[in-house]
């Protein structure tokens, strides 16, 4: 059995940026297992934001298409297992490009430390 862990990230995206953000990096000595990821598409999003999940440089969730709503909530869970030094991240995309949106990440996990591996 694990460490639970939980980050919560409120993040502004600035108008017409496209990138990546690393939400959590996994401590040495450890992996995360059982990773969920909660994206908060907060009131006036207007579908604006459109997100992925990236494991590496790839895009592995959706499978299809983005993440993206209006006020609403969308739960994720991401069938990998990321070793110690990995990144969480999200591939965000703001199409507005006149106001900045912003989007909350809640991300839970269970880390396993090196002795309980």
């Amino acid at each position: 059995m694990g460490q639970y862990i939980e980050e919560f990230k409120v993040l502004e995206i600035d108008p017409g940026y496209e990138g990546d953000i690393i939400l959590f990096t996994v401590p040495g000595g450890s992996k995360l297992t059982n990773v969920k990821l909660i994206l908060y598409f907060v009131r006036d999003t207007n579908f604006m934001l459109e997100v992925y999940v990236k494991y590496g440089n790839m895009k592995i969730l959706p499978e299809q298409g983005v993440y993206s709503g209006e006020n609403m909530r969308v739960e994720i869970n991401i069938p990998v297992t990321y070793q110690a030094q990995e990144n969480v991240v999200i591939h965000v995309k703001n199409k507005d490009t006149t106001n900045a949106k912003k989007l909350a990440c809640h991300l839970k996990g269970e880390l396993i430390w090196s002795t309980n591996i």
